[in-house]
Formats: C-alpha cells, structure tokens, sequence
C-alpha cells in the first residue's frame, strides 16, 4: 500500500510485508527471490537508514509512527528515529532548501576508499563520511 505525501507529509510511505517474513529475501515487485543474484555488495551492502526532513521534523514523525504503529526514539545525537525490520526512518531538520521529502541515505560501506576514490572523480565528495549525488546526501 503507498501513501500520498499530501497525508503523510515528506515522501511516499509504502506498507509492504512479506508472506515468507523474510525483510531481505523474497520481494515479488523485484522478481520474487530472484534479485538476489544481481545484487553487488562489492562497495555498499546495504541501506541503514533513510533521512526523511522537514520544516516540522517531530510532527511529521509522529504522524509516520502512528501510521506504522511504532514508537519513536532518539538516537545518540539526539535525533528521532523509528526502527524498522531492515533499516530506521529518522527525521530531521529541512535545512538544504529543498523542503520536505528524502534527503538522505546512511549506507553500509564495504570498500569505502574505492567509493571515495569514484566520488571524487565525479565531483560528488563531501567527507570521508558523506557523498552528495543530485542534491541526495549519501552518508557512510
């Protein structure tokens, strides 16, 4: 099920589960199990977390708690997130001038000099931690 920012508020927020319960495995939209087999970990395994922001940060995430009907936390910075099966949702502080929507990604890095190193050949390092693509801040 997706539903539209206008009520949620920031990005679609898609309901989705899995008849095996498996949040890494079988995902039928992607080929069923079958994506697997074409997915690289070389350099990234996987999403953490995305970074939803708004002008309102704490409103928008009650709104998507109660929506998932989980409880929100804060994390060692002091920012809210909620956990999920396989990644957190956390909210922040709209900032960049783009408004509400995504603005981030936190990906787990394998092979962070050779990320790095391809960054900066396209212009998109920001740090050792954070790579800018299109306005999207990658962090890792």
């Amino acid at each position: 099920m997706q539903l539209h920012p206008g009520d949620t508020g920031g990005a679609f927020f898609e309901l989705d589960w899995d008849p095996k319960n498996e949040p890494e495995g079988h995902w039928e939209p992607a080929g069923g199990d079958g994506w697997q087999k074409a997915q690289r970990t070389d350099v990234i395994s996987r999403i953490s977390s995305i970074e939803l922001q708004s002008h309102a940060p704490q409103s928008m995430a009650e709104r998507w708690a109660a929506i998932a009907g989980v409880a929100l936390k804060h994390d060692e910075q002091g920012r809210i997130f909620f956990p999920l099966e396989n990644a957190d949702i956390r909210f922040v502080e709209a900032t960049d001038g783009r408004g509400d929507g995504l603005g981030g990604i936190d990906l787990v890095v394998v092979d962070r000099l050779r990320l790095l190193a391809e960054a900066e050949q396209r212009e998109c390092r920001v740090s050792n931690d954070q790579v800018n693509v299109g306005g999207m801040r990658f962090y890792l």
